[in-house]
């Protein structure tokens, strides 16, 4: 073979491996794309539903080692703007340095214009007990008592729903699963997406597999979020550290004060660190890979170095895209009298009635409708025996008032 023939061939085995593999590692994503594709995972889960599962643990404080704080079973549905929580808790509380045991179910419902909020407080066995164990606790989430039971109702009406109550579905106990990070009340996306310029991309082994690692020093914190999946768009862990003079909200962390009260189990110190890790399952449901569960362990150390940490173990079952428009519809009774409070209008007196919702004088403001309807605007906010008021002519009938008694209070 002509001696140019052979150094051609030579180099193309030689040097063709080399340039693949280079384009490969130009390919790699960048933070952005990983954000990218998160921000994707999030927008999935924004028609699903599905139950979940939930354990409390806390260590610190009054508790020398890990202790069982309550649990809580739950339904989420939430579709096309829409959503519907339905949970139901078990547990007791640290307050005024005594056990206070409780048991409540509370249902919020948003209809894209207008939320309301049934609370049942369940008292059946409660009060006669000086604590609940985790077995109680389970058996009054899974089947009540069986004795009283008292509900309170309240409503929001906007005229122009704000973000965060459109949101709210994606906060509270559901708060890691859709990046709501609570204790800055902003989401993970948007505070990376603030900050990418300060992001770098890495590979890692955890659990024995090579994952992509999303790290971001941010205002709030320093921040890593790893990766799995095919695509790697799922995110398997995440992990924040506040100190120093990383915010907390608008305050950095070496300005905090004490939070005023000694009624909680936490110590009334001023909080200097902050840590979090977030560990997520997942599982694939009709060719889609949906979350399974999660596992949060959130350390505090206050000032001189006291620390108190909670732990939640949660796990989500029945999990499916597109719930149907039943779903989203409200379930919890509404006894006859039952006292209503508005939030848009702390004064003014409203109670449930079969007519509806009526204000003082006994004048009936809305009219019971026998389904809830999503038919465009003319969506109505009452259902067979669950509350709710027309939006529109509630809300303008609360301005109305508003604006003659001239008191104007924002919600």
């Amino acid at each position: 073979m002509p001696l140019p023939i052979v150094l051609l061939t030579l180099c193309f085995l030689l040097l063709g491996p080399g340039v693949s593999h280079a384009r490969d590692v130009d390919a790699a994503p960048t933070a952005e794309h990983l954000l990218s594709r998160y921000e994707s995972y999030l927008a999935g889960l924004e028609s699903v539903a599905f139950d979940l599962e939930s354990r409390v643990f806390s260590q610190g404080g009054p508790f020398a080692e890990w202790t069982w704080r309550g649990c809580s079973r739950a339904h989420l549905a939430r579709s096309a703007g829409r959503w519907r929580l339905l949970t139901r808790e078990a547990g007791w509380s640290y307050f005024a340095k005594s056990k206070v045991a409780s048991a409540f179910e509370t249902e919020v419902t948003f209809d894209g214009a207008a939320t309301l909020i049934t609370v049942e407080h369940d008292y059946r066995d409660i009060r006669e007990l000086p604590g609940i164990d985790e077995k109680t606790g389970i058996e009054l989430v899974t089947n009540g008592g069986k004795g009283k039971v008292e509900t309170s109702a309240s409503a929001k009406i906007e005229l122009s729903p704000s973000e965060g109550m459109r949101e709210c579905a994606t906060q509270g106990i559901l708060a890691p699963l859709f990046g709501y990070l609570a204790i800055d009340r902003m989401y993970l996306a948007e505070l990376l997406r603030m900050n990418l310029k300060r992001a770098t991309v890495s590979i890692e082994t955890r659990e024995g597999t090579s994952q992509r690692v999303l790290r971001a020093a941010t205002d709030h914190g320093t921040i890593a979020l790893w990766f799995t999946g095919e695509d790697e768009a799922i995110p398997a862990r995440l992990e924040m550290h506040k100190k120093g003079a990383d915010l907390l909200e608008k305050t950095p962390m070496n300005r905090q004060k004490a939070f005023g009260s000694d009624r909680g189990p936490m110590p009334n110190l001023p909080l200097r660190e902050w840590h979090l890790i977030l560990d997520f399952k997942h599982d694939e449901h009709e060719g889609r890979v949906f979350p399974t569960g999660y596992v949060k362990l959130e350390r505090r150390v206050f000032k001189g170095g006291t620390d108190f940490s909670s732990r939640s173990d949660v796990t989500f079952s029945s999990v499916r895209p597109n719930p149907p428009a039943a779903d989203l519809e409200p379930t919890l009774p509404i006894p006859e009298g039952t006292q209503l409070h508005i939030w848009n209008s702390p004064g003014l007196k409203a109670h449930w009635s079969r007519e509806g919702i009526v204000v003082e004088h006994d004048k009936a403001v809305a009219k019971l409708k026998a389904e809830w309807s999503s038919e465009g605007d003319s969506r109505s906010l009452i259902r067979r025996p669950i509350v709710l008021a027309t939006t529109g002519f509630l809300a303008a009938l609360v301005l109305f008032i508003l604006v003659r008694r001239g008191i104007h209070r924002a919600v």
